[in-house]
């Protein structure tokens, strides 16, 4: 047999078994399937491999993507004082008009310690831009915001934002200059490995050393996460993204080439960010997305499961790859406070925390396990964790981080 066709072979055996593999997964297609009125019995036998590159994905899968005028990186110029100036207020009352400084008695229990940070962040999706430059694989927000219409406020995009990606020395100079102490940036996946998991995009690892080197060189400290939101797209049509226990590894093979490419200039880590939110955008819209038969109001609770999974599966890992560093996970939420005093309200008050912050926070810090309210409702559709899925979960976080907020 000729070599090409025992390579050929070789690729056939295994695009079945991927195959094989995503079809088994939750019954991802269907028994059978309706085609213009006709029934086709088996339709698994009308499913192929179908093999793109990154520049097909985003012509195929995405559209046209716009480009800033500025498309190389700008080195740092002095900051005129006169830039320094204090951001504009968070709110403004519409009556009586402009901001609002209550003449409040001074509390000395305001003051923060000596010691304490003052710190800026940013997500690479949301401040980065140049989403195709340098071999950037297309992320599910590349979709939804391109495709699904309305999705983003004013349908905007991230294909230039802030264009940090290009700016960020200008960004960390001024950061620097403000007084600002930590910078906490966000990793792109789909740029460090542009299908999610396989090939590591080299021009990403030296982006990333270049963006913790300028903190550096300014005395800013850099705190990285691991995953903002953004899944590559490829891993979202290939298995259901976070619907699927596939994530986990592939997730802490990224976790993996980040802390060995970074983990020697940056000892603070985050895994994932408020996956409340992530988890609870699940189901996608439908028809921009691969297709999984998950019910839509399962689907939140596969996710979260698998993030469980993969974060303390990276945790332990990063542990023992930079045993100084300090990696946890980023929650979120607002206070909950009872409508009355009645115990129907207070029982709702705990329902609330129990499934916001105590999804994650109970399994992290308290137990390994779900609350007993979160327990109660997956426990008919996800399967238990094993006795080391609870071990190495519990624990699995050295600082509790928090975004307080809701809407």
């Amino acid at each position: 047999m000729a070599r090409s066709s025992v390579l050929l072979c070789v690729a056939a055996a295994a695009a079945v078994q991927a195959l094989n593999k995503r079809q088994s997964f939750n019954q991802s297609i269907p028994p059978t399937i309706t085609l213009n009125g006709s029934t086709i019995e088996n339709p698994t036998a009308y499913a192929t491999p179908f093999v793109l590159n990154v520049e097909d994905m985003w012509d195929l899968l995405v559209g046209p993507v716009a480009s800033a005028a500025t498309t190389t990186t700008v080195q740092a110029t002095p900051v005129p004082s006169s830039s320094l100036i204090p951001p504009p207020p968070l709110y403004y009352s519409p009556f009586p008009s402009g901001a609002q400084y209550p003449m409040e008695v001074k509390n000395e229990s305001w003051s923060f310690p000596k010691d304490f940070w003052w710190g800026v962040a940013g997500a690479a999706w949301q401040v980065e831009g140049a989403v195709k430059a340098d071999g950037r694989g297309p992320s599910v927000w590349d979709v939804l915001a391109h495709r699904v219409t309305d999705f983003e406020y004013g349908n905007g995009t991230a294909d230039i934002t802030d264009n940090h990606y290009y700016l960020y020395k200008e960004d960390i100079a001024r950061i620097a200059a403000l007084g600002v102490k930590a910078y906490s940036f966000s990793i792109s996946w789909s740029r460090i490995m542009p299908f999610g998991r396989g090939p590591v995009n080299q021009l990403a690892i030296d982006h990333y050393n270049d963006v913790i080197n300028t903190c550096l060189e300014y005395n800013v400290i850099p705190m990285a996460t691991l995953y903002h939101w953004d899944t590559p797209l490829a891993l979202q049509d290939t298995y259901g993204g976070w619907l699927s226990e596939n994530i986990v590894n592939d997730f802490v093979a990224y976790a993996k080439v980040c802390y060995a490419a970074f983990g020697d200039r940056v000892d603070h880590w985050f895994t994932v960010n408020e996956p409340s939110v992530f988890c609870g955008q699940y189901p996608l819209p439908a028809m921009y997305f691969k297709n999984f038969t998950i019910p839509n109001i399962q689907q939140p609770f596969y996710c979260g499961q698998h993030v469980l999974l993969a974060h303390s599966q990276a945790y332990h890992l990063g542990k023992s790859m930079m045993a100084n560093s300090t990696i946890a996970w980023k929650a979120n939420g607002g206070y909950k406070i009872p409508l009355t005093n009645s115990s129907e309200d207070a029982e709702a008050v705990q329902r609330a925390w129990d499934f916001t912050e105590g999804w994650w926070s109970d399994p992290i810090y308290l137990t390994g396990d779900y609350n007993a309210a979160v327990k109660a409702f997956v426990s008919t559709f996800l399967r238990p964790f094993t006795a080391g899925e609870k071990a190495a979960i519990l624990g699995s976080a050295d600082i509790y981080a928090h975004d307080a907020y809701t809407v």
